[in-house]
């Protein structure tokens, strides 16, 4: 138990390298409710990168242990409504909120980058956010307006 990370999973690091690639700005572990994995403050872009077996999602590597199993029920469920009680907290608040489960990046990594990259740009579609662009690139290029014409929103 003491050797299991909540941060910087090799999900999360998987995750993180591809939102660098595509030369988006983020936080990690932001604080506010829930602590996101990663948040986009301006835009109020929360997204967790859940793992299957302690968010219990219902895929294969979500299996309740056979040893101590009233204990990890009882944990494994208080887990879940604690992640149902954040979700509110943060779409009160007016967050969008992305959870991306271990087994989806896992089996399905382009489909899920590829939906994460939509779920971004239709929340930035309209603000005027701040973008980094490809590393190599003059100092005047550096920094971007990122901003998506209107016939293309969704």
């Amino acid at each position: 138990m003491s050797r299991i990370q909540s941060k910087n999973t090799k999900p999360e690091l998987l995750l993180r390298k591809a939102l660098s690639k595509m030369g988006y700005r983020y936080r990690i572990n932001y604080k506010t409710h829930g602590h996101p994995d990663i948040a986009f403050t301006k835009a109020r872009i929360a997204i967790f990168m859940h793992g299957c077996f302690w968010h219990q999602h219902g895929c294969n590597n979500s299996v309740i242990p056979k040893t101590n199993y009233n204990f990890w029920k009882n944990k494994l469920k208080s887990n879940v409504r604690r992640d149902r009680i954040v979700l509110k907290m943060l779409k009160k608040e007016k967050w969008s909120v992305l959870t991306i489960w271990e087994c989806e990046l896992e089996k399905h990594y382009n489909i899920t980058i590829n939906k994460i990259k939509r779920f971004i740009k239709k929340r930035i579609g309209r603000l005027g956010l701040i973008m980094r662009t490809e590393r190599g690139s003059s100092r005047e290029e550096k920094i971007k307006k990122f901003r998506i014409p209107a016939y293309q929103r969704d």
